[in-house]
């Protein structure tokens, strides 16, 4: 199952989080510099904040199970 969160606005972000793949381990939470994700149920991230995400992908980049796709500006 994958939880998708999308910005409205064209070329903003679209953060989609694969609950499958996700271990849980809180290193994409840790690593927002925008706070847009936040610890959830089971300890699983949820999006909370998708207008503030400046896609930076470094949730994306740091996360071992490669659980989590950004898309949104030049992509």
């Amino acid at each position: 199952m994958a939880q998708k969160a999308e910005n409205k606005k064209k070329g903003l972000a679209s953060i989609t989080l694969n609950e499958k793949w996700c271990k849980s381990c809180g290193i994409c939470v840790e690593f927002c510099p925008q706070g847009v994700l936040s610890e959830g149920k089971l300890a699983r991230p949820e999006v909370i904040k998708v207008e503030k995400c400046n896609i930076c992908r470094l949730c994306e980049l740091r996360c071992p199970e490669m659980a989590i796709i950004v898309t949104g500006g030049d992509s």
